[in-house]
């Protein structure tokens, strides 16, 4: 289904006022889509305050919810999601703030006022930032009554030579104790790093430079302790974003939950633990943050609270016993029996005669004794959108939604991965997409993945243009893409059309040598073709009644072959719309002659495989050139052509039932690591004679880089989606190595996402693109596979093309992080410096 959105909000210029969503019978409406803009006149500072908040409550505020973005509008500025009955009271870092407001179609509650100012002198309280520079802060609304459960960080930043001088003017804490309203001040350059927290009910703890990143190489512990006896600590992480690793063991936060742990028995890293609760046994619970040396974030806040011990608080009356019933703690009267008669359970005797089990959780029956089988419930959508016609120019608001809230989701249009906000699309959390103005090249097939740790779903729908009047194109034309001195044969049938004319460009098309329309105008034949037939071609349909509806398509034209004539024809493939869908990196084996160009490079005194490569003639190999630069590295000696073997024909990765070969020669490009460590990381290999063509040996092809650039690597919509095979281990962290040859699709991401990410100054070069996910657990090439391949094709009637080499990454299969390789194109020129004389058969 599609969602018809009731659209509210605007653009607000005065310096204060109110803001509520429209209401009906006091709540607020289904499939609301509001946004205001607010913009200080004085480029001051703008304060929110919320008057009264009820919106529906879910994890991780996926239903309904209020948005807040500070100084841009795009959700790397949100500083949070608010839903249920939470009190707002924010101050802005920049003196313009948006708000988003969204809600689905079911539960509508009484909504929100939220009062807005611009900031003047008497306001300096700037909670949760950092100051800077001399000034002075306030508690919040000040002089006003500060809000209840409110938990502010005031960090106050000098230069290293300087040092910060508190002066107190004014307190008024309802709380002399301090044991629930209080003012701490913490001296030193750590977030509450390695102290202990004695006496207090409730607070925050962060860490280290929160909000800045936090340092490589930290160790430190917090370790808070509840005033009161029979009392335990709860705490929950508001913000957790720390380098991602299995089993946390790069950069995590270790909780210790009791006074008598000696190991932690919990580790959080990535994003995973924001919102979960977790409760100490006693009053005792320790933190420790450590990172290693490599990867920074932003790290993490958490709020604790001191609450009554929940076994059995208060303490059981005489006469009765605590005990664990299922997963609580109750008190029971009676006695525990002398003998415990039950297996998996509590015994309790309530008189002489009377003997009572109280199993443990996932047990049953009189004596405990009967396991209980829970069957886990599977993934499956409980919200999905429907094929549907559209108007023009209307904006809707598409929800994909799984009975799991850990799960993950990901849009795809006709199987190119949608970018988060791209050509009136936005790829918005929590499975949704908005589309704000439909239009014609908006149409087409579209799919929802909903992935977790352990499965995933997918969910695919279709939409389509509605017409201004009742006449269909049953056959439109297509996107097509040709080689040179082809005949193109576009159609436009429409049954009740009367004329149909031809635009290319926008310009009519007339009969002529070139263009030749058939049938009334339904066909159109374009004749010989070349380069500049290349466009978008429009056709007109004209009914009876003077109703007419267009149809439109795009023709690409490619060289009739690349600078590698007889290349990758046949080959058997697997259908990349099951493959991008699967958990691939783990492995999914591949049959020989699905990657015909594919060798296998081997160490041949250790017999052990380091890298692929890829044919490219009858004599000639791409691979990278850290395959041979760092040699050195793995082996401990230095590469020589008479160490290694090469096997193509063969998808085992030990090379066995292939043909071998040896090293004639091998030319490393000149500046590999001229301006980064993997810069120009591209080798040519020469064996050692020629290769004989078969089925399951066969060059890649090769196009020139106008052809990769403006075909490949770009869309009008998505990412490209690029087939990598190789040899190299299953995941970061499980070392071995498949015995067969593997494949994985990721998609082409932009250059601007590439650049954004945490990988050092200056490591992106433009010898290189990445591709990838920015989710972990849904396909990347690993370490093993340097010197493979990245084919992609334009259909299933097109050969495989070689557009990158396996070169480098952080880790594998990391989330917030992408592949890189080598930009085949780039480096046309050199490559056929050494080639050109080798002629294929």
């Amino acid at each position: 289904m599609y969602i018809h959105a009731e659209i509210c909000g605007g653009i607000l210029q005065q310096s204060s006022g109110y803001i509520s969503p429209p209401l009906i019978n006091n709540t607020y409406q289904s499939n609301s889509f509001c946004r205001w803009e607010i913009k200080s006149n004085r480029n001051s500072s703008i304060i929110l305050t919320s008057t009264d908040f009820s919106v529906e409550k879910s994890p991780g505020c996926i239903w309904d919810y209020l948005d807040i973005r500070d100084g841009e509008d795009n959700a790397t500025y949100s500083v949070g999601r608010f839903c249920g009955y939470d009190d707002i009271y924010f101050i802005s870092e920049s003196p313009a703030v948006y708000i988003y407001f969204v809600t689905d179609q079911l539960q509508n509650y009484q909504g929100f006022t939220l009062q807005y100012r611009e900031t003047g002198e008497e306001d300096s309280s700037q909670c949760n930032t950092m100051i800077r520079s001399e000034s002075y802060i306030t508690s919040p609304g000040y002089p006003d009554n500060y809000p209840k459960s409110t938990t502010c960080l005031y960090r106050i930043v000098t230069p290293a030579h300087q040092r910060v001088q508190l002066n107190i003017l004014k307190m008024s804490i309802s709380d002399d104790s301090c044991m629930f309203d209080r003012l701490e001040i913490f001296d030193g350059t750590t977030s509450r790093c390695g102290i202990k927290i004695e006496g207090s009910m409730k607070g925050t703890i962060t860490s280290p430079g929160y909000p800045d990143v936090y340092d490589n190489n930290v160790n430190c512990s917090t370790t808070i302790i509840a005033p009161l006896p029979d009392h335990q600590i709860m705490i929950q992480f508001t913000h957790m974003e720390i380098e991602e690793s299995d089993n946390c063991s790069f950069d995590r936060v270790s909780l210790f939950l009791d006074s008598y742990s000696d190991s932690p028995e919990i580790m959080l890293c990535a994003q995973s633990a924001s919102d979960k609760l977790y409760f100490s046994r006693d009053g005792l619970l320790k933190i420790r943050f450590t990172t290693d040396s490599l990867i920074t974030w932003t790290g993490f806040s958490a709020n604790y609270t001191v609450i009554p011990r929940q076994v059995c608080y208060p303490r059981c009356q005489n006469n009765s016993v605590c005990i664990k019933d299922g997963r609580n703690y109750r008190c029971i009267k009676g006695q525990k029996c002398a003998t415990n008669l039950c297996n998996h359970g509590h015994c309790i005797k309530k008189g002489l005669a009377d003997v009572q089990c109280f199993c443990h959780e996932g047990y049953n029956g009189v004596f405990c004794t009967d396991e209980m089988k829970i069957e886990e419930e599977k993934l499956k959508f409980i919200k999905t959108p429907a094929d549907q016609l559209i108007e023009p120019g209307e904006r809707i608001i598409l929800e994909c939604q799984v009975n799991d809230d850990t799960a993950d989701y990901m849009w795809f249009y006709e199987d190119l991965m949608l970018q988060t906000e791209k050509n009136s699309v936005t790829v918005l959390p929590g499975g949704v997409l908005d589309i704000f103005e439909f239009s014609r090249t908006l149409e087409g097939l579209y799919k929802c993945l909903a992935s977790t740790s352990s499965d995933f779903l997918e969910h695919e729908f279709r939409l389509s243009l509605a017409e201004p009047c009742d006449l269909s194109v049953e056959v439109p034309p297509m996107d097509t893409v040709v080689e040179e001195s082809s005949v193109v044969l576009m159609s436009c049938y429409s049954q009740h059309a009367v004329n149909v004319t031809w635009y290319k460009d926008a310009i009519l098309i007339a009969d002529t040598m070139k263009y030749e329309t058939l049938s009334e105008g339904q066909y159109l034949a374009v004749s010989n073709v070349v380069p500049t037939d290349a466009g978008e071609y429009t056709c007109q349909v004209t009914s009876n009644d003077g109703c007419h509806v267009e149809r439109s398509a795009q023709l690409s034209v490619i060289p009739a072959s690349g600078f590698n004539s007889y290349c990758a024809r046949d080959v058997l493939v697997h259908n990349p719309r099951v493959r991008m869908a699967g958990r691939i990196t783990l492995g999914i084996s591949v049959d020989k002659a699905s990657a015909p160009w594919h060798a296998v490079l081997r160490m041949r005194s250790q017999d052990k495989t380091f890298c692929g490569a890829n044919l490219i003639s009858s004599s000639w190999l791409i691979t990278a050139a850290h395959c041979i630069r760092h040699f050195h590295i793995e082996f401990k000696e230095m590469f020589a052509k008479e160490k290694v073997d090469i096997f193509l024909g063969t998808n085992s990765c030990n090379g066995e039932s292939g043909v071998k070969y040896g090293i004639k020669s091998y030319v490393v490009h000149p500046k590999f690591g001229a301006r980064a460590v993997y810069d120009n990381d591209v080798a040519l290999v020469e064996l050692d004679r020629s290769v004989t063509f078969t089925e399951d040996i066969q060059p890649v092809c090769l196009q020139p880089s106008s052809i990769i650039n403006n075909n490949y690597l770009t869309h009008k919509l998505g990412h490209k989606i690029g087939r990598v095979v190789g040899c190299g281990q299953y995941s970061e962290f499980r070392k071995a190595a498949p015995e067969y040859l593997r494949e994985v699709y990721v998609p082409y991401v932009n250059r601007d996402d590439c650049a954004s990410v945490n990988i050092g100054q200056g490591n992106f070069t433009d010898s290189m693109f990445c591709a990838g996910y920015s989710r972990r657990n849904m396909g990347d090439a690993c370490f093993g596979d340097s010197g493979g391949s990245l084919t992609m094709r334009l259909s299933e009637n097109h050969p495989w093309v070689l557009v990158g080499i396996v070169s480098w990454g952080v880790g594998c299969d990391r989330s917030n992080h992408y592949g890189y390789y080598t930009h085949v194109a780039a480096f046309e020129n050199w490559i056929q410096n050494y080639t050109r004389s080798d002629r294929d058969p």
